[in-house]
This record gives structure tokens, sequence and C-alpha cells, in this order.
């Protein structure tokens, strides 16, 4: 029986530090990539007709609205004259040796913490 218990409480500690180092890893270093950019055709909403106009439209400023909807990044670029939206999906980037690494981390972590009790 108290064997069973060692054993019990071994696994868990060693599950849990390995829980902490994965999800430490994990939080501080993302790896994002992004996997699409598709940008939309420019739209003019006021075509400037004289050089006033012109200046006008060059000095406006430039407005940029973003928002996430899952894996999408919405872009949308305006000013006084024209507008632009994109699209950009990113994701994750999954290594395999990430999980290895952290896991084992962890597990190394229980290991020498029950060791050392």
């Amino acid at each position: 029986m108290k064997t069973i218990v060692i054993i019990l409480t071994t696994t868990v500690i060693t599950a849990g530090l390995s829980f902490v180092c994965f999800y430490y890893y994990w939080r501080n270093n993302p790896k994002l990539v992004v996997k699409e950019v598709k940008v939309y055709e420019t739209k003019y909403i006021k075509v400037p007709k004289t050089p006033k106009e012109l200046e006008d439209c060059y000095k406006s400023k430039l407005n940029i609205q973003v928002a996430t909807n899952n894996d999408k990044v919405l872009i949308r670029a305006y000013d006084d004259c024209k507008e632009a939206d994109a699209v950009a999906t990113i994701t994750a980037k999954k290594d395999i040796m990430d999980y290895v690494l952290t896991i084992g981390a962890g597990i190394v972590c229980g290991i020498l913490i029950i060791l050392v009790l």
C-alpha cells in the first residue's frame, strides 16, 4: 500500500511540474507564423480633383483598425481619400521538440525533488 502511495505521489508531482514547465515555456515563447496575407483592392473614397484636394488627401491622417476572428487578423487602413482592407491568417508553430524538452524538463525536476525529499 505504501508503495502505491509513493508511486501516485511521484506521478502527480512529476506531471504537475511537467505541466508547469510546459505552460511557462509556451506562454513566454509563442511562435506565431503568418500563413497567408490577402490584401484587397484599394478603394478610393474621394478622388482629388484640384491641387488643394490632393494636398489635403496627402496630409490626411491615416487610421488603422485591427480586429481578430479566431485565427484571422482583420486589418483596415483608411484616410480621407482611400481605404484598404487585408486579412492575415496566423497559426502557432507546433514543434514536437518544444513539447518533448519542456515535458522532459518537468519530469527531471519532479524526479530530482522526489529524490531530495
